[in-house]
């Protein structure tokens, strides 16, 4: 809920309450910002120079005043500078040279795993082709006994069977006469 503009109402803000009829026209609802412009306007009222008596003189350029109090610190830091970029330069040169090292011996692990890959299907290639040559022999030896049962079972039969033959051959002949 907002207040009616003149009249807070119950959105009253602040610690302390206030009267019902206060108005306050002059202040905007919007928290004060200073502008861009006030530094620029203070500006003008800071000293040109030296004080004392007013002299007709140049106003004081700040920036060669910061350059010589600082520019002196600053030289004696650019041996500090140098000796950073040597480091970061070294420092690159080792993360250089590191990666290197991990891309070649990330190479070396992978050969390794690719032989002992080999090696693995190689090995499980002669287990599944040595079970195979087992399961026929296997398979051999029962076709040859069940084949020399059965020429067990023929041989026995046999005589019967010729024997029934000629029988029935001769029944054959017998009827024709």
């Amino acid at each position: 809920m907002r207040p009616v503009p003149g009249n807070p109402g119950p959105d009253v803000r602040g610690p302390w309450p206030r009267p019902a009829d206060y108005v306050r026209p002059y202040l905007s609802r919007r928290p004060y910002r200073l502008s861009r412009k006030v530094p620029d306007f203070l500006s003008r009222f800071r000293p040109a120079g030296a004080p004392g008596a007013a002299l007709a003189g140049v106003p004081a350029d700040r920036r060669r005043e910061l350059e010589a109090e600082v520019g002196p610190v600053l030289a004696l830091l650019a041996g500090t500078q140098a000796e950073c970029e040597r480091i970061i330069a070294r420092a690159r040169q080792d993360a250089g040279q590191l990666a290197a090292e991990a891309a070649a011996e990330a190479a070396a692990i992978s050969a390794d795993a690719g032989r002992r890959a080999a090696a693995a299907r190689e090995d499980a290639a002669r287990r599944v082709m040595a079970a195979a040559r087992d399961g026929a022999a296997t398979a051999i030896r029962e076709a040859e006994h069940q084949a020399g049962a059965t020429r067990e079972l023929a041989a026995r039969r046999m005589p019967a069977m010729a024997d029934r033959a000629v029988d029935a051959i001769r029944r054959l002949e017998a009827d024709e006469r």
